[in-house]
């Protein structure tokens, strides 16, 4: 029984390190060459960067920046190339604990796309976009 108790407190420590050390953080990407796309609005193609990449490398980015093991990311969809555009997305920590994240595009320059991610303060959030 000890030991079992021992395990779990240990655990519980290190799923609050985790998420002391991802909560508040933020980070900057760049992700170039990505694909063009025409704008919903008929405009000039803007550079889109799929959900899988966004994914993969909104996680890379986090878990180098906190020293951490990498966690699952999930956004709603592609982020479309357009300085100011926001998106929601969820991370979940190897613990299982869940924060939401704020993607914003900080510059486009050709197919590359910059942007800046913020961990929310508070455990939760959701996944949305916003163009």
């Amino acid at each position: 029984m000890f030991a079992i108790r021992s395990a779990k407190v240990a655990s519980m420590a290190v799923a609050a390190a985790a998420a002391a050390v991802l909560t508040g953080c933020s980070a900057e990407v760049h992700v170039g060459t990505v694909q063009p796309t025409r704008a919903a609005d008929g405009d000039a193609a803007l550079p889109r960067l799929s959900a899988e990449k966004l994914n993969k490398k909104t996680a890379e980015t986090l878990a180098k920046n906190a020293n951490q093991p990498e966690p699952t990311v999930t956004c709603p969809g592609d982020l479309l190339g357009k300085v100011g555009t926001t998106m929601r997305c969820q991370l979940v920590a190897t613990d299982g604990s869940s924060l939401g994240l704020t993607l914003t595009v900080t510059s486009v320059q050709g197919t590359d796309i910059n942007y800046n991610i913020k961990v929310d303060d508070l455990p939760g959030g959701t996944a949305s976009a916003t163009p």
